[in-house]
């Protein structure tokens, strides 16, 4: 019967053992995981704020673009209508004041 208990003690130790280690590697697990979980917040966290830069980047260089663009314009616009000869807002006010002169 001696060997029969010693049996049944060195399998229950076993036992414990094996539900040690199990408990052991769940605890490990969960530490892994949580420091995996910690890395990839922070991890997308980073790529967030890269793309919100990149993005602001872009909308910054396409801003001084359209600044560009639009003055070019402009220029091309005024050399354009400088040729047809029209009257401005200046030669029109001039233009008032000496009628409202020769009405008075």
């Amino acid at each position: 019967m001696s060997e029969e208990k010693s049996a049944d003690d060195e399998a229950m130790k076993g036992l414990e053992k094996a539900a040690s280690a199990i408990l052991g590697l769940l605890a490990l697990s969960e530490e892994r995981a949580k420091r995996m979980f910690e890395e990839l917040v922070e991890k997308g966290a980073q790529v967030r704020e890269d793309r919100s830069s990149v993005i602001t980047r872009i909308i910054d260089e396409a801003e001084k673009e359209k600044e560009t663009v639009v003055k070019k314009a402009r220029e091309e616009l005024n050399k354009g209508l400088s040729h047809l000869n029209l009257a401005t807002k200046d030669d029109i006010a001039r233009l008032e004041r000496l009628i409202n002169e020769k009405l008075k």
